[in-house]
């Protein structure tokens, strides 16, 4: 009997880079966000690469892409262009999207000859994250760095799927988005990175 093969999407790879040696950077965890992240925002077979930084590489790389002479805690380098920003996909239990958000189910990328599927793309783009900063944020905000790294990734994944937040209704939609993927997440961020002494 022969064994029928069936084509399989492929998992979205996580590549993790880290030259920290004052932080300990769990890959396995950071993977586990990242890619349940990429499962409900739909983009399940896309390359995502993360890396972490410190202040003075992040200030670096602020200035050389965004003109900006100062360090942040994250930045995205999207690689997709898309006609509407990803959204979170619905729960079985969830009532359909609308014929509107059914259309964000298509990524496109732009040519000056029109628009052509992604479907042979393989990679959705960078998040850099700044571990300095974030341990800063998290100072302030009175909670865990590792909780911020995981919000850092959650906004970093929204903006490589279309999102942003010039405009308040852009910024209303991402943050909600982004609120919805830490709800999922609560407590899966533990220990996901951590300072060394």
């Amino acid at each position: 009997m022969k064994t029928q093969v069936i084509d399989q999407v492929p998992a979205p790879s996580v590549q993790i880079t880290s030259a920290l040696p004052t932080w300990k950077i769990n890959e396995r965890r950071v993977r586990e966000l990242v890619l349940h992240m990429a499962r409900r925002l739909e983009v399940n077979s896309l390359e995502i690469h993360v890396t972490f930084v410190g202040p003075a590489a992040m200030r670096k790389i602020n200035s050389q892409f965004r003109n900006k002479d100062q360090s942040t805690d994250v930045l995205s380098f999207p690689q997709m262009e898309w006609v509407t920003p990803r959204l979170i996909a619905q729960s079985s239990t969830e009532k359909k999207p609308s014929k509107e958000i059914a259309r964000n189910s298509q990524m496109l990328r732009g040519t000056k000859k029109g628009l052509v599927s992604f479907d042979h793309e393989k990679f959705l783009g960078d998040i850099i994250i700044c571990l300095d900063a974030a341990k800063k944020n998290a100072r302030e905000d009175g909670h865990d760095v590792a909780r911020e790294v995981c919000f850092l990734l959650a906004h970093g994944i929204l903006h490589l799927c279309g999102h942003d937040h010039q405009k308040p209704a852009e910024k209303d939609l991402m943050f909600k988005q982004q609120e919805t993927l830490m709800n999922d997440l609560v407590g899966k961020w533990n220990a996901c990175v951590r300072k060394v002494t």
